[in-house]
């Protein structure tokens, strides 16, 4: 695949110098593949070469490309060529959350000649197909209910002996747990607010807190994913009950493994995995991309909060 796209890069390349010989300055772009699934990466690069004496400027691109969005801004550089041509190259690390075929429209290079004069070099158009990750044929509402369990026969003396005692033990123990549960209540009374919030409530707060302190604007992005993920990591188990894993992906497998919406795992999964980018490969992503990861996270505990209300309710008294 990088075979065919250094091929199709070298030929493009080949064109636009023969249909703009004249021009001083000639730009091309490439992706590192032409198929991707949803929110995974992909490397654009974006080329430009140029006569002697010509300075090509950064093409400053915005935080999303057409259809792509710009996870990260990788080091630029030049390099010599035959005819004295000296070759600017520009990376990116993108992705989509569309699925199909996303488009990368032409993007201007501007060039300062040595007279003075000032252009813009376009290269031309891509295209990026987006793979779904759930695949063909995929049944996403396989969900079986629980059976009841199986009542394996036995003698009726000794079931009717089991009910006996059964009876005796709830006699004996219902006025230690009425006090007990009396203690619990008093005890809950004096708790402070935030120790009573639900695994959800208490996310939001939490999530809600780090939008304002707006750290990636302070250079501390590195903190901020660092509180985001711990954060979603502690509302995953306290929420579902779950191993909470070393690995994102382990984290993934046990909120599936729980039962839990595929949507809403995936997002977990794609917010922790992008904390950890920032972490082990010190990427650092625009501000408003961070604050983007904040808002996704907030509406994937969001949607869950209608949910445990329901849940709540159903344990109340009628």
């Amino acid at each position: 695949m990088r075979l065919v796209v250094a091929l199709a890069l070298a030929l493009s390349l080949a064109i636009a110098g023969a249909a703009a010989a004249a021009d001083p300055v000639n730009a091309a772009a490439a992706l590192d593949r032409t198929t991707i699934t949803i929110g995974d990466n992909a490397f654009l690069t974006v080329f430009a070469d140029a006569e002697v004496g010509y300075q090509v400027s950064d093409p400053t691109l915005a935080h999303t490309v057409g259809d792509l969005e710009v996870l990260e801004v990788l080091p630029s550089g030049s390099s010599t060529r035959p005819g004295a041509i000296t070759r600017w190259t520009f990376r990116y690390r993108v992705t989509a959350w569309v699925v199909g075929d996303v488009s990368v429209p032409p993007i201007s290079i501007p060039y300062a000649g040595p007279n003075g004069a000032t252009g813009v070099s376009l290269t031309a158009p891509l295209i990026l197909h987006v793979a779904s990750v759930i695949k063909d044929g995929e049944d996403m509402t396989d969900v079986k209910p629980l059976k009841p369990q199986l009542d394996l026969p036995e003698a009726l003396a000794a079931k009717l002996g089991r009910i006996a005692l059964g009876v005796l033990a709830v006699a004996a123990f219902t006025a230690l747990a009425g006090v007990i549960f009396w203690m619990l209540l008093r005890r809950r009374e004096r708790l402070p607010a935030a120790e009573r919030l639900t695994p959800v409530q208490r996310t939001l707060r939490e999530l809600d807190a780090l939008a304002e302190q707006h750290l990636p604007e302070k250079g501390k992005t590195a903190e901020h994913y660092a509180l985001l993920t711990a954060s979603l990591r502690q509302y995953a188990v306290q929420r579902f009950g779950i191993d909470p894993g070393r690995t994102s992906r382990e984290l993934r497998a046990a909120l599936e493994r729980a039962g839990v919406d595929r949507a809403q795992a995936t997002a977990i999964y794609e917010i922790l995995r992008e904390g950890d980018e920032v972490r082990f490969r010190h990427a650092i992503p625009y501000p408003a991309h961070a604050h983007n990861a904040v808002r996704a996270a907030l509406e994937v505990v969001r949607r869950a909060a209608t949910a445990e209300e329901y849940e709540i309710a159903a344990l109340r008294p009628q």
